[in-house]
């Protein structure tokens, strides 16, 4: 058998053992005492003689059962072999310690038991780092099934789109679901001139502003590519066409400056396509025909001269 498993056994044998060796005494004392209290009611003259008898049963039975704990503790040595089936169960062989001295007797069994208890100590610390490492990961991969993978800060088109079912299925009636998407006017120029690092800073940059014009409860996830939706619940087409102008005018008035690799500031304008449309609780309208009518909006804003908000008319 390899050393590093008989350090498995011994640890989890003297985990074992040591639980027993502290059960015993209590349970033995309670059943003396038990006896002992009968025989004082039949015998009331022998309180004096018999007050002693519980102190001494209790240093009897904890000697017992240290000894009987050494004892095992050494049969264990004996019988590695037949019990390596323990292994699995506690996997301590990187944390057992063994005692710097080859001690004996009653000291043999308390090297035993502290080297347990640190063993255990320091198992357990390790799966509690282990479980926040788990739930880290978890945490990591739960956020990257929701948020877009280069714009971090919102959503991606699957989740985006199981919001967009729930604002469906769960819209107040007195309300009105607004899906607007938007899209970056000639965007396709900033990758062919300055290269695809600078596409990505503005598509970082753009996305950084819209949030400022929107309101708390409204949700902006990207669409794909250079396209984004927005989910604004409001009472009519009037006020969401103001949110939409407002995102469309804060892009159009900003100039970014993307600072290329050798140190070059290059400015940056671009403009914003939007088009969106009104969906009514009333409507028998699925999700596909409302994503379609917010598209053709969208495409009338592109087709029309670009850098405005276009509304679905039913």
């Amino acid at each position: 058998m390899k050393q590093k498993d008989k350090k498995i056994i011994k640890a989890t044998s003297h985990f074992r053992l040591l639980s027993l060796a502290f059960l015993l005494p209590p349970l033995t004392v309670v059943c003396l005492f038990g006896l002992w209290s009968s025989e004082l009611k039949e015998n009331a003259q022998l309180i004096t003689t018999q007050s002693m008898f519980p102190l001494a049963a209790f240093i009897l039975s904890t000697l017992f059962s240290f000894f009987l704990l050494y004892f095992l503790l050494r049969g264990i040595d004996m019988i590695n072999n037949k019990i390596t089936h323990i292994v699995p169960l506690f996997k301590l062989s990187s944390y057992y310690i063994e005692p710097k001295t080859n001690t004996r007797g009653i000291s043999h069994v308390f090297s035993g038991i502290l080297n347990t208890i640190d063993a255990l100590s320091v198992y357990i610390k390790d799966i509690n780092q282990e479980k926040v490492g788990i739930s880290d990961s978890k945490f990591k991969i739960e956020m990257d099934s929701i948020y877009d993978s280069l714009l971090s800060n919102i959503f991606n088109r699957r989740h985006t789109e199981e919001l967009l079912k729930k604002s469906i299925k769960e819209l107040n009636p007195a309300k009105g679901l607004a899906v607007a998407i938007l899209d970056i006017d000639h965007f396709k120029e900033i990758n062919d001139q300055y290269g695809h690092d600078c596409g990505d800073f503005v598509l970082k940059e753009i996305v950084s502003l819209i949030p400022s014009c929107l309101r708390n409860e409204d949700i902006l996830g990207r669409w794909g590519g250079e396209e984004f939706c927005i989910l604004t619940v409001i009472d009519n087409a009037t006020i969401a066409n103001k949110i939409y102008e407002r995102v469309r005018k804060r892009i159009e008035g900003t100039t970014l400056i993307y600072i290329a690799k050798e140190g070059k500031h290059i400015p940056i304008k671009r403009t914003i396509s939007i088009g969106f449309t009104f969906y009514h609780h009333q409507e028998n309208t699925s999700m596909e025909q409302i994503v379609k009518r917010a598209d053709e909006a969208l495409y009338h804003s592109k087709n029309s001269g670009r850098n405005m908000v276009t509304v679905f008319n039913l």
